[in-house]
């Protein structure tokens, strides 16, 4: 059976043809462009050489470019994630910072005495008037004074 070009239409014999490895259509390898040497090299298909025709080449382009598309949506993604991520860390740790210095300055005249407890009491005023009355017992009773 005569084998026809699928580019110019006119038949072929198979010396002069090449087959796309994705539709399988014929095509002469002038047609195709490639010279004699690359038409064997891709006959003899001992390589990881494959042909496609200028229609399944677009084809091959196009799928591979939607997957580099996927790859570097997913990237874009996850780099805007951790920017995120990074900024509410940023601003927690600021934060952070912020109460622990007000805190030390707070705290900067207090007094440590051990074995003597917190006071459970939330409000400041009283907390303080807590802890005082702690001190004075612990500094009257008589394990203070041995």
């Amino acid at each position: 059976m005569p084998v026809v070009c699928n580019k110019c239409n006119k038949s072929a014999n198979d010396n002069d043809v090449i087959v796309c490895d994705l539709c399988k259509s014929s095509i002469h390898s002038i047609c195709a462009g490639l010279s004699r040497q690359e038409t064997e090299c891709v006959r003899l298909k001992k390589s990881k050489l494959r042909y496609f025709c200028d229609k399944c080449n677009i084809v091959e382009i196009i799928g591979g470019l939607r997957a580099e598309v996927e790859k570097l949506r997913s990237e874009v993604a996850e780099l805007k994630y951790e920017k995120t991520g990074n900024v509410l860390n940023k601003l927690l740790s600021e934060e952070e910072i912020i109460s622990e210095v007000d805190d030390r300055q707070r705290r900067a005249t207090n007094l440590i005495v051990y074995n003597l407890p917190e006071s459970d009491d939330k409000t400041v005023i009283n907390s303080k008037q807590d802890d005082i009355s702690q001190f004075a017992a612990l500094v009257s009773s008589e394990e203070w004074k041995n």
